[in-house]
């Protein structure tokens, strides 16, 4: 019996950082997917960008984006964010391992998911 080697998961993250836990729990949730042999890939978009700046969070007592892109690379999950969405909130650094897509190709990675994971 041959074994399914997972689904594309598109988890979309479009709250920003400090206004609610769903983005933290967003992260948790891919990671926990990645153990089923699913292909994870974080879309920010909207104020879902503002996760890469290089927030303090620990200081109000939520989680850093940081804490979570340690692991992303290792086990496989993508991250990506609307490039129009950064240039709005004038976002300019970001992570390395972080793909800057046009909104054209976002849409096309949501329409190619077996899966999409809404986060707001």
């Amino acid at each position: 019996m041959r074994r399914d080697r997972g689904k594309q998961v598109a988890i979309i993250i479009r709250s920003g950082p400090f206004n609610t836990l769903c983005a933290s729990e967003a992260f948790r949730t891919g990671v926990g997917l990645t153990l089923s042999e699913h292909k994870v890939t974080f879309l920010l978009v909207q104020d879902g960008a503002y996760h890469l700046m290089p927030l303090q969070g620990k200081k109000i007592g939520r989680p850093s984006m940081y804490d979570f892109i340690a692991v992303f690379e290792e086990i496989g999950i993508t991250l990506c964010v609307d490039a129009d969405d950064m240039l709005v909130r004038k976002i300019e650094r970001i992570p390395a391992i972080t793909r800057q897509l046009p909104r054209t190709e976002v849409f096309q990675m949501i329409r190619d998911a077996d899966v999409v994971i809404p986060f707001q």
